[in-house]
């Protein structure tokens, strides 16, 4: 399977449910290199949402504020599958003003 940044994918226990892959294309398919970094997609919360946290799909936001790897051999595709570039660039932006700001 070629995993691929924008897209969500499902991941086993103990990790949160899904991820959306934010590392690039070119990390993502080196070979022998067990890891992808990405972010949780989780339910939206029904009280007011942290200024990181940005909508992906009808209910979902992506954590923009935690970003981790994850292994490659436990993801599989989700009913989620890829998040739109407008979105992308939104979470692209809020990384920026995470890591590059003081």
């Amino acid at each position: 399977m070629s995993i691929r940044r924008g897209y969500v994918y499902d991941i086993g226990r103990p990790y949160p449910e899904s991820l959306l892959v934010v590392s690039g294309d070119m990390y993502n398919q080196i070979p022998n290199h067990p890891w992808v970094l990405a972010m949780p997609v989780i339910k939206a919360p029904d009280k007011a949402m942290p200024p990181f946290f940005i909508k992906v799909g009808e209910g979902f936001v992506v954590e923009t504020d935690t970003v981790s790897r994850y292994p490659k051999r436990l993801l599989t595709p989700a009913k989620l599958p890829r998040v739109d570039t407008q979105t992308m660039t939104d979470i692209d932006n809020a990384l920026f003003k995470i890591l590059a700001t003081a």
